[in-house]
């Protein structure tokens, strides 16, 4: 016959919760850096096109990615 002790520092609720709190970090956290991305992405300052001067009083714009 198994006999066990329950002891309170190393309890299966205290891996449950650290687990769960855990959990919440990785979500939050992507949810963090997704938000951060679309935000530096949207607002970034992009180079205006290219102008070329094909004739002497006509210029063209060239979008260049």
């Amino acid at each position: 016959m198994s006999v066990f002790q329950l002891d309170s520092k190393c309890c299966i609720g205290e891996i449950l919760k650290n687990l769960a709190l855990h959990l919440d970090n990785v979500v939050f956290c992507h949810s963090v850096y997704w938000f951060l991305w679309s935000f530096i992405s949207t607002y970034r300052v992009e180079t205006p096109p290219l102008k070329f001067a094909l004739r002497s009083s006509e210029s063209y714009c060239c979008d260049i990615t």
